[in-house]
Order: structure tokens, then C-alpha cells, then sequence
């Protein structure tokens, strides 16, 4: 009888574990070599060229993956070398999350500050209604640089899981 039940139990875990999706995560390091994450798949790698009246003419460098409904994202952007002259790092993370939630017509539904290492962050996390989506974004300002590391997912279907997986494993190449 205690030989059955084990058989049970056994089936029943081997049944759950069958039905867990597991993320293949592997190693991904910028082409630059300045950051490292963990991702599920290759990313495509992009560049969008913007300007605003503050830094004029510069470009985002974006790499993404889409799984499973969900995209995981690291764009960095090269400010130059004046940024420092013109504003702090917190005001350059204020900018970034009005930005990115006005981007997205979405409702900011956290905020927090953050650190990585001796580089100062947010995290935060926005509501996009109109696509029924939701973003966590970490963003960090590495001297003349800032970093959004980002997951976006079907609000129904988000796993904080796998956001804190990919979000946690984002690290500086210092050189």
C-alpha cells in the first residue's frame, strides 16, 4: 500500500512538473561588452535614432526577445559626455520614467529607487490598459549612460518569476 501511495505522489509531481514551462535562460553580454543578462534566446538587436531638445541627436540600442507572449528587453542609451552639466542622475531617471510611460499611455503603478552596485536605478512598474499589458522596468545610470532593463507581458499571463529571473541577472562589465 505505502508503495502505491509513493507511486501516486510521484505521477502526480511528474504531472505538475510536465506542466511548467521552463525559460530557457542562457548568457547574453552586450556586442559592446559593457552588460550581461540572462535571456531566452538570442536578442535582435536594434538601433532607433532620437532626439530631444536637451541632448539633441543620439540613438537607443535596443536587444529583445519575445517568449511565450513576453518580451524581454535591455535598451541602453549613449548620452554625451555634457549630460553631467545638464542633469543629475535622478533627474535623467525622472526623465526616463515619464517618458516611458507616457510612451506607452500607461498608468505608473510603482516606484521605487534602486541601486546596482555603486550606479543609481529605478524600478518601476507600469499598467498599459489599452493592451491589457504590464511592464516591470529597472533603469540605471552608468556614468554617461542609461540603461532600461524591461519585461512586458500580458497582464492575465505576467510571472514575476521569470521577471525577477531576467531583471536580477542584468550586471555592469566594468573594464
Amino acid at each position: 500500500m505505502k508503495m502505491k501511495v509513493r507511486w501516486m505522489i510521484a505521477m502526480i509531481v511528474l504531472l505538475a512538473l510536465a506542466g511548467c514551462k521552463q525559460i530557457p535562460w542562457q548568457p547574453y553580454t552586450g556586442p559592446d561588452g559593457s552588460f550581461s543578462v540572462q535571456m531566452p534566446g538570442t536578442p535582435e538587436e536594434q538601433k532607433q535614432a532620437l532626439y530631444n531638445d536637451l541632448f539633441g541627436n543620439f540613438t537607443a540600442y535596443i536587444y529583445a526577445v519575445d517568449y511565450d507572449s513576453t518580451t524581454y528587453m535591455v535598451v541602453f542609451t549613449q548620452y554625451p559626455e555634457s549630460i553631467s552639466a545638464i542633469s543629475t542622475p535622478f533627474e535623467l531617471l525622472d526623465n526616463a520614467r515619464d517618458g516611458a510611460v507616457a510612451n506607452v499611455q500607461g498608468t505608473l503603478v510603482d516606484e521605487k529607487v534602486i541601486r546596482l552596485g555603486d550606479y543609481p536605478g529605478k524600478e518601476i512598474t507600469i499598467r498599459l490598459p489599452a493592451a491589457g499589458m504590464l511592464a516591470d522596468v529597472r533603469m540605471y545610470v552608468v556614468d554617461t549612460r542609461l540603461y532600461q532593463v524591461m519585461v512586458t507581458s500580458p497582464e492575465a499571463n505576467f510571472s514575476q518569476k521569470a521577471a525577477d529571473t531576467f531583471l536580477d541577472s542584468f550586471a555592469i562589465i566594468e573594464k
